[in-house]
């Protein structure tokens, strides 16, 4: 099966955008939260053969990674960044430490936010460009 038929269009876009860039020797940075990446991770550093590639599954760690990144955004320069995906970043928080209560949506919130923020100064910083992606939940989907 190749990685186009098992992935989402989300995912098949931000995979297209990336090679893009890494066409025009850009340094491109690949980072995949959502759990049903797992079995597709080979194909997808394949893929994108001159990118870094990294799956994160805790919530907390992926902050850290983008924290590290922003700490030495001198020294470290991509010219694309793909998160894949904020909602990944929400079902594994809910997963790993939700508690049902709603001070959990808060935290989430807040992580997320912390996140993206981290990703919009290195981008800002280094002329880069971030692509977050999310996808849509069930509860949206009621609405």
């Amino acid at each position: 099966m190749a990685v186009a038929e098992a992935m989402v269009r989300k995912t098949r876009q931000a995979l297209t955008l990336a090679k893009r860039f890494l066409g025009s020797d850009k340094r491109v940075l690949y980072i995949a939260s959502e759990v049903n990446l797992i079995p597709l991770m080979d194909r997808i550093r394949k893929l994108l053969g001159g990118a870094d590639v990294a799956y994160e599954e805790n919530p907390y760690n992926v902050f850290d990674s983008v924290k590290n990144l922003y700490r030495n955004r001198s020294r470290v320069r991509y010219d694309f960044i793909v998160l894949d995906s904020v909602g990944g970043i929400r079902e594994n928080y809910r997963a790993m430490f939700g508690t049902g209560r709603l001070a959990d949506v808060a935290q989430v919130n807040q992580l997320v936010t912390r996140i993206l923020h981290a990703l919009a100064l290195y981008a800002m910083h280094n002329k880069s460009i971030v692509f977050a992606i999310t996808h849509m939940s069930r509860a949206i989907g009621r609405m």
